[in-house]
Order: structure tokens, then sequence, then C-alpha cells
């Protein structure tokens, strides 16, 4: 999901009506005294925001960064070509990094991920050295969203 940032220049905008209201000289009375005072006030606070704003976004985007799991165009044919039945991969903690495919959602366990019953997955051993990006700690992911996430960047 991509969240738009609030204009630097809106920002900037703000912050020149703040100096131009600040430097005004002429106030002709309490009333008007009060609108300029509330009016900084106001656009302080909203100036304040939209920058907090805009650094929550670049958190949720460096996160976001951080979490993809980035594929090789011959890792999405691959996945592609799975069969549909199998909607989830895992990589195992064991010594060979096994990789395998699940029909539901699989149990994280202590070096393995379990499949629900025992029943639906699939090693992948042809591929241990490929999909290198998904470790075990990256948990297990949907194939479906590999594949169209990775679609995008290759």
């Amino acid at each position: 999901m991509k969240i738009k940032k609030i204009n630097e220049d809106v920002i900037k905008t703000a912050l020149m009506c703040i100096e131009a209201l600040e430097t005004q000289e002429v106030r002709y009375d309490m009333d008007e005294y009060y609108y300029y005072d509330e009016t900084i006030d106001r656009l302080k606070t909203l100036i304040k925001e939209a920058e907090n704003i805009n650094k929550r976004i670049d958190l949720i985007e460096k996160n976001e960064m951080k979490n993809k799991i980035e594929l090789t165009s011959d890792e999405v044919v691959i996945l592609k070509n799975i069969d549909k039945k199998y909607k989830y991969i895992a990589r195992h903690r064991n010594n060979a990094g096994s990789l395998s495919v699940f029909e539901k959602e699989p149990i994280k366990g202590g070096r393995y991920y379990e499949p629900r019953n025992n029943k639906g997955w699939q090693y992948l051993s042809a591929f241990y050295h490929l999909f290198q990006s998904i470790t075990f700690e990256s948990g297990a992911h949907l194939i479906a969203d590999l594949i169209k996430e990775n679609e995008k960047w290759n």
C-alpha cells in the first residue's frame, strides 16, 4: 500500500505564513491580536502534525522494505509452476535449510514448520539453494503474495 506524504511545499508555505503573521506590526485591537496568535498556533500545530505524519510514513515504508521478500525472476517462475494446491512456502531451521510448501498455513515449531494434521506439504529439495531471502525467521509466506509483490520488480 502506498501512502502519500504531506507535500514539503505545503509545510514550507505554512511556515512562511507563520513568519508573515509574526512580523505583522499593526494590530488594531485585542480581537485582531487574538486572531493572529490563534492562527499562528493553529499553523504551528498543523506543521508539527504534518511532520509527524511524514516521519510515521517513513518508518512504515522502511519496515515494508525490510520485511519484503525479494525474489529473482527465476524464483518467481518456479513459484508460478508449483502445484496450485500449495499456498504457503517456508524454510526450516535445520542444517540443510530445507524448503517446503504447504496447502494450509503451517505452524512454526522450534526448528521446523509443521503442516496442520501432518498432511498437505512437500519438500522443495531441488531448490534449497534458491529462495535465500526466505528464512526461518521471516516466516511462512503466501505464494500468491510473493508472486504478486515480485512481479512488479522483475
